[in-house]
């Protein structure tokens, strides 16, 4: 029975159960402590976005950075981008995210190749970021298809600093045929 008797806060039921005389139960106002906001002075993120579209099939050697060709967007970081590699020009903490895009497709010849392109054979690869050619943080994937991706934090006190997405798979790996193989976001947050 869904009548106003079901409904206990309800001062004006005119059912026959209840004939008008509901009792109202108050309901306590929560407190809520009041938060005054941290003043961050002019708060702007800065950021910058480069892809690889460099056509399928293309190959990154071990220990050689992506060679990313297309800077997608440059929202006043501080940084100049030379393929590849991202120049960062002012001191501070950086998010950067990244991802790559793998193919597994292996034919005959590379199979007996040991220094070959990487293909199902592998059983994990890795790319990682590297700061003035110092490996920060590495991302790894248990395949040799598909996409991996990553994130990491980078501290730049010493200006100019190269930050580069580099294959530390330990074996060359061929990306897929997208129609972009790679990404990297870096947005500067302090």
């Amino acid at each position: 029975m869904f009548g106003c008797c079901n409904n206990l806060f309800s001062s004006t039921c005119r059912c026959n159960r209840c004939s008008g005389n509901v009792t109202v139960i108050p309901v306590p106002t929560p407190v809520i402590p009041s938060v005054t906001p941290t003043p961050t002075g002019n708060l702007r993120l800065r950021g910058l976005e480069a892809t690889l579209t460099a056509g399928s099939g293309g190959t990154v050697a071990n220990g050689f950075p992506i060679p990313f060709n297309n800077l997608v967007s440059n929202n006043a970081i501080g940084a100049s981008f030379v393929t590849g590699a991202i120049t960062l020009n002012r001191p501070g903490t950086y998010l950067v995210n990244w991802w790559v895009a793998m193919n597994a497709t292996e034919d005959a010849e590379s199979a007996n190749d040991q220094t070959a392109t990487v293909g199902q054979s592998v059983s994990q690869l890795s790319f990682s970021a590297a700061l003035n050619g110092n490996i920060v943080s590495g991302s790894y994937a248990p395949c040799g298809t598909g996409q991996i991706s990553g994130s990491t934090l980078v501290t730049v006190t010493n200006t100019p600093s190269t930050l580069q997405i580099v294959n530390s798979s330990g074996q060359n790996v061929l990306l897929a045929s997208t129609t972009a193989q790679a990404g990297v976001t870096v947005t500067q947050l302090a």
